[in-house]
């Protein structure tokens, strides 16, 4: 059992890296973390296996949710929530990584199996690979 000192310790450390991978992979080697890396790795592979069509079709849904996203960051900052600022950096963050995804062939992240923990665990991405 992790001691309370060392959870703390890990969130601390989370919020400072700003990277939650310090939290859910405090386990040894053969830990969960080891078998989502894997899970990962197998739905890449199930992916690459689709055609070229059925990618595509992915990519441009979410394509679509990522332009959502940047809407409602822009309704924000017309509503005085945000600052303009804030709304261009992201939209510049999440059409950078839309590009970044699609050129690279990888999968879009799924709900409750997201390729976050792998990116994480490089804290940046494209490190590791």
């Amino acid at each position: 059992m992790v001691s309370l000192r060392k959870a703390f310790a890990a969130i601390v450390a989370a919020a400072v890296l700003g990277c939650m991978c310090v939290v859910f992979a405090v386990p040894g080697p053969s830990s969960a973390a080891d078998e989502h890396e894997q899970e990962m790795q197998q739905l890449q592979e199930k992916w690459e296996a689709l055609s070229d069509r059925q990618r595509n079709a992915v990519y441009k849904l979410f394509d679509r949710k990522g332009k959502a996203e940047i809407a409602l960051m822009d309704e924000y900052a017309a509503l005085g929530l945000i600052s303009e600022e804030e709304a261009e950096a992201y939209a510049g963050r999440v059409s950078s990584w839309l590009e970044a995804m699609e050129e690279s062939g990888k999968m879009p992240p799924v709900f409750g199996r997201s390729r976050r923990a792998e990116v994480c665990k490089h804290c940046k991405p494209g490190n590791g690979e």
